[in-house]
């Protein structure tokens, strides 16, 4: 999911240099993967993930 939410907003924005996603949970997995992108990506999670 991460991949396609980061590909969208590649395409449509490729002069962005942030993404901040809002979602309400997000796998300790999403966190991990965003340091292999070449953007800065940060993750706003309502609730904790564990």
């Amino acid at each position: 999911m991460l991949d396609q939410i980061i590909g969208a907003q590649t395409r449509t924005n490729p002069d962005a240099t942030e993404i901040i996603i809002r979602c309400r949970t997000a796998a300790k997995t999403a966190y991990d993967a965003i340091s292999e992108y070449p953007i800065r990506i940060t993750i706003v999670a309502r609730e904790s993930t564990p």
